[in-house]
């Protein structure tokens, strides 16, 4: 990693040292004096040795790869939500699969569309499933994996096992569930590996080795972070910066990657959003903004460059933000396997952050709440139908009119979008983003349904109350049941969508929410209100 540019930034050299050996010794005081909550900490720190573990298991990782490729498969699906999920992702984006090797699908979102069309894309016959869960518990998950399993069971009967493994904690219902159907494998990650710091274990490279990258060469660039030296104080002074400068109300970090990283910062997100937005404090990551001009950022900013090698458009976007006064950050990794490092890099910088504020940057206090409504209403019997009206049609500027009224100077507008992630929406809704950040001048981010959920949405809930928020629900084409569970995927993505809105708006958050008949064509006519 080169260190480009830091500037309009405070250099924090005196507090490194002392911070490095703490955390390398574990010491759990840097975040809290309360002993339940330290004995809590001490084992969530299993990151530290992330890297060592999965050397130690290089072997089985490497032959799980070298088996699915031998036997013809052709795609990987991961089944997974949040932390177990958003690794990987950025490992297939920026990697791609290898030549011989099959490709990566990563499954997260429960809107129906979504789910057939990783059933279309993926033929169960020539997929292997990773059902990939923490807990073993989690809901997305679990649905994900019994839809498939029907599929596989209908359409490739022989052995059904062999198309699934599970990456999970010991003693998780999984393990059992992978034994009892034979699956093909069950990964035990260590226990004291939080889902967002889980990067460098089994959830991120089991997937990235299946693929065809070279797990042992991001080990290695990995380790080239290392608490027993001063390869660490980078990570350590960014993340002391973030904590200082959100304290003083530049708390919206604006994530700048070099194209060939732009999937880096979905993940980063979710690891300071989450790690860092809880006792009505927190970093709000802005990520995937586009290009906005210099004088419409405001003055709670700060910008943080990564680049891919040399990228002179970067250098010179930053070199203007600088000069108007704006903090900066700016590096570059060598290639892609620097994201070994850059992973290490940011799970550093993120407990520092938390030390810097004091909060625990390894619980998540605020996510629970909404997963329990989105049980509550499914046991009730939700009708999909009865979500509200379809409100982007002639009347939708009135509405669009009222939301960006309540944008104050400071806030972040963020748009809550549980529809089906394809390509086609993605683009509608970033570009209903771009039109609300030109309409209001605020800071913006967009957040899919249901994976912020497990990421963003504890800094929704329990960070500074800045935001205001659209949140977006719409029907589907077609709906699809999740087997013997007594609902479909469209009540699920509606029960996690009006249980979220209920708690945001128990919790005192601006949050307007419109239904669609049809996301595409109703995003579309949203984007033309912003405008008018």
């Amino acid at each position: 990693m080169t260190i480009l540019d830091s500037r309009n930034i405070p250099r924090f050299h005196d507090r490194t040292g002392d911070l490095r050996a703490r955390l390398k010794e574990r010491d759990p005081r840097l975040w809290t004096e309360d002993a339940e909550v330290a004995e809590a900490i001490r084992n969530r720190l299993g990151w530290l040795d992330a890297s060592a573990f999965s050397r130690a298991h290089l072997g089985e990782i490497t032959a799980f790869a070298r088996a699915i490729r031998a036997e013809g498969f052709r795609h990987v699906v991961l089944l997974g939500m949040g932390g177990s999920s958003l690794a990987p992702e950025v490992l297939a984006k920026c990697f791609g699969a290898a030549p011989g090797c099959p490709d990566l699908t990563v499954l997260d979102s429960t809107a129906p569309d979504a789910v057939r069309a990783a059933a279309q894309q993926c033929p169960p016959a020539h997929t292997v499933y990773l059902v990939s869960s923490k807990s073993g518990t989690t809901a997305e998950t679990l649905a994900f994996h019994d839809y498939f399993r029907s599929l596989v069971q209908q359409q490739s009967p022989g052995a059904p096992g062999k198309h699934f493994a599970v990456i999970t904690d010991p003693g998780s219902p999984l393990v059992t569930q992978g034994d009892t159907h034979d699956f093909r494998a069950v990964f035990l990650n260590p226990a004291d590996i939080g889902g967002r710091f889980s990067a460098l274990s089994y959830f991120g490279l089991v997937p990235a080795a299946a693929i065809g990258v070279d797990v042992q060469r991001l080990l290695d660039s990995a380790d080239t972070v290392d608490l027993s030296d001063a390869s660490a104080d980078h990570a350590l002074e960014i993340g002391i910066a973030l904590g200082e400068l959100a304290k003083q109300d530049r708390n919206k970090m604006t994530l700048l990657p070099t194209p060939g990283l732009a999937p880096l910062g979905g993940w980063i997100e979710q690891l300071v959003a989450e790690s860092t937005g809880k006792c009505g404090c927190g970093i709000v990551p802005i990520d995937g903004e586009g290009d906005l001009s210099p004088e419409q950022y405001g003055a709670d900013r700060i910008f943080v460059g990564v680049g891919l090698g040399a990228d002179p458009g970067l250098t010179t976007q930053l070199d203007m933000l600088a000069t108007r006064g704006h903090p900066v950050l700016h590096w570059q990794l060598p290639d892609r396997y620097g994201l070994g490092a850059e992973f290490m890099r940011w799970e550093i910088a993120t407990a520092a952050a938390g030390a810097t504020l004091g909060v625990n940057p390894f619980d998540e206090p605020d996510v629970n709440e909404s997963k329990a409504r989105t049980r509550t209403l499914l046991h009730a019997g939700l009708d999909p139908h009865d979500a509200g009206t379809d409100l982007s049609g002639p009347g939708s500027s009135r509405q669009i009119s009222e939301l960006c009224a309540q944008v104050a100077p400071g806030d972040y507008l963020s748009v809550l979008a549980f529809v089906p992630p394809s390509t086609a929406v993605v683009e509608r809704l970033q570009a209903l983003r771009a039109g609300l950040a030109r309409r209001t001048g605020a800071a913006t981010s967009l957040c899919l349904g249901p994976r912020y959920l497990h990421s963003s949405g504890q800094l929704h809930k329990g960070g500074v109350n800045q935001g205001v928020f659209l949140m977006l629900t719409a029907d589907p084409a077609q709906d699809a049941e999740v087997p013997a569970a007594g609902y479909s995927f469209q009540q699920l993505i509606m029960a996690q969508a009006l249980g979220d809105l209920s708690v945001l708006r128990q919790r005192g958050r601006r949050i307007m929410h419109i239904h669609l008949e049809d996301a595409a064509s109703g995003i579309d006519s949203l984007a033309a209100s912003v405008a008018t």
